[in-house]
């Protein structure tokens, strides 16, 4: 083969390298050789840094350890995040210290105080992987071994009166609306026929010189 004016691009294991210049003899290999470094026959071969994450085809494939070739250019597997030039980190799981958002494995986490986080509604499942998931409204069924599942921040996940785990207003709160609020305290104005928890304990909602207000049940008739 005539390699005069050779300027073509190629792959030595995992040394990369570009013949420049070549005005030696026909049918002459060249060999790699250190940057600038001159033969007799003054061929120069330049040896350059690999693009570890540059163009790729089917017979150039991607050379790099956890890389693929996607729509032709190399990329770290969707499993890791690419550090520098030369590097493919695998990603970190919920929990785990981090700088960056995209270090997460779950796409439903982000980096907050340096630890990977799920995001705002979302719960971290112990029982799945620790994968995000949607947070429970109030009433859902749930899991007594997983914290924070409750959309409600004021709610926990405690049994009801049948037995049963649910997403359920804190012993301090009551549901209205479809929200947990405070339960009220003594002499504060609650609604006739309301939510019987609306009081706090051992209080009821009775009339009191016309309003109804939560008092101590001290057995007297409060309608």
């Amino acid at each position: 083969m005539n390699y005069a004016n050779l300027a073509n691009e190629i792959y030595a294991e995992n040394i990369f390298f570009s013949v420049t210049t070549f005005e030696g003899k026909n049918n002459m290999v060249p060999k790699i050789l250190d940057s600038n470094r001159k033969l007799k026959n003054k061929s120069v071969i330049m040896c350059k840094e690999p693009e570890y994450f540059g163009p790729c085809k089917e017979d150039r494939p991607c050379y790099l350890e956890n890389t693929e070739c996607i729509q032709e250019h190399c990329q770290c597997l969707q499993t890791h995040y690419q550090e520098g030039d030369n590097k493919c980190i695998p990603k970190k799981a919920n929990g785990a210290e981090c700088t960056e958002s995209y270090q997460c494995t779950d796409t439903q986490a982000e980096c907050v105080n340096h630890l990977c986080t799920c995001k705002d509604g979302l719960f971290e499942d112990t029982n799945n992987a620790n994968t995000c998931k949607e947070k429970y409204e109030l009433g859902s069924t749930c899991s007594r071994e997983i914290l924070d599942q409750c959309a409600d921040a004021n709610a926990e996940c405690r049994v009801d009166a049948f037995d049963t785990y649910k997403c359920l207003c804190k012993t301090t709160h009551y549901n209205i609306g479809n929200n947990c609020v405070p339960r009220i305290v003594e002499n504060g104005e609650c609604e006739h026929g309301g939510n019987e928890k609306q009081c706090l304990d051992k209080m009821v909602c009775k009339k009191v010189d016309g309003v109804y207000k939560c008092q101590y049940d001290n057995g007297n008739d409060f309608n």
